[in-house]
C-alpha cells in the first residue's frame, strides 16, 4: 500500500513539474515584413494536416494562432498574387512556434490612372513552335514584330480593340481581334498561323 501511495506522489510531483499554464501558451506566430523588413498587414491562414483552417489578418506584422493542436500545419500569408507558404511546420508545446515570413504584396492589377487593356498576343505554328519576325499591321496602320518568344505587347484603350493582321514568310495570314473592356486589365491571345499553299 505504502509502496502504491508513494508511486502515486511521485507520479504527481513530475506531472507538476512537466505542467505550464495552459493560458499563457500561444502555439503559433506569424511574423511579416516585406523586403524592406517594414511590418506587413494581410491575411494569414493556417491549415492543420487533416483539419480546419482557420484565418486572421496580421495587426502591425504579426498574427497568432494559440489553439493548434499537436498535428503539422502549414501557413499561407498573402493575396493569391505573391501569396507565401511555409510548409512542414509542428508546434513546440510550452514554446510558441514563430514563422517569419517575407511577403511584398503585387503591384495593383488596376492602378489608378489606367485607361486601357495589356494585351499580349502569341504568334506559333500550328504545332505551337514561337514565330519571331511575324508582323502585326493593325487597322490604325501601325506595324510590329513578334520577338523571339512569338510575343507581341500592345496598349488598347477601354472601348477600343486591337484589329489587324499578322503576317510572316512561309505562311497564310492571320486576322487579329482583340476587345478591351473596362472590367479588364491584361489579355492574352495566342495566334497559330498555318504554313502557307505550295
Amino acid at each position: 500500500m505504502w509502496t502504491r501511495i508513494a508511486a502515486t506522489l511521485c507520479l504527481a510531483a513530475a506531472l507538476r513539474a512537466e505542467a505550464w499554464p495552459a493560458s499563457e501558451y500561444c502555439a503559433v506566430e506569424v511574423r511579416i515584413r516585406n523586403s524592406s523588413a517594414e511590418p506587413v498587414d494581410t491575411i494569414v491562414i493556417l491549415e492543420p494536416k487533416d483539419g480546419k483552417k482557420s484565418a486572421t489578418t496580421s495587426a502591425n506584422g504579426v498574427a497568432r494562432f494559440c489553439d493548434v493542436g499537436l498535428r503539422d500545419f502549414k501557413v499561407v500569408v498573402g493575396e493569391a498574387c505573391g501569396q507565401v507558404t511555409v510548409s512542414g511546420l509542428k508546434a513546440s508545446p510550452p514554446s510558441t512556434r514563430t514563422v517569419n515570413v517575407v511577403y511584398d504584396r503585387c503591384a495593383s492589377e488596376s492602378p489608378p490612372g489606367r485607361t486601357g487593356c495589356l494585351v499580349l498576343l502569341r504568334i506559333a505554328t500550328r504545332d505551337g513552335r514561337p514565330l519571331a519576325r511575324a508582323a502585326l499591321r493593325t487597322s490604325s496602320n501601325v506595324s510590329r514584330e513578334s520577338d523571339q518568344y512569338g510575343r507581341i505587347f500592345a496598349m488598347v484603350r477601354y472601348g477600343d480593340s486591337l484589329r489587324g493582321t499578322v503576317k510572316r514568310d512561309g505562311y497564310r495570314e492571320q486576322g487579329v481581334d482583340v476587345a478591351c473592356h473596362s472590367d479588364q486589365t491584361r489579355l492574352e491571345r495566342s495566334v497559330d498561323l498555318a504554313p502557307a499553299s505550295p
